[in-house]
């Protein structure tokens, strides 16, 4: 069995971090616009 290398590793590990941070500020944008929806209510 081959294990991936540091640097393929680093590399996956750093591309999901991205993703989870990408996805993270859509959430806040759309939350965002939410609370301004209800605060005209």
């Amino acid at each position: 069995m081959t294990y991936a290398g540091k640097q393929e590793t680093q590399s996956r590990f750093d591309q999901i971090l991205e993703e989870l941070r990408r996805d993270h500020e859509e959430q806040s944008r759309k939350w965002d616009v939410q609370s301004r929806r209800w605060e005209k209510k």
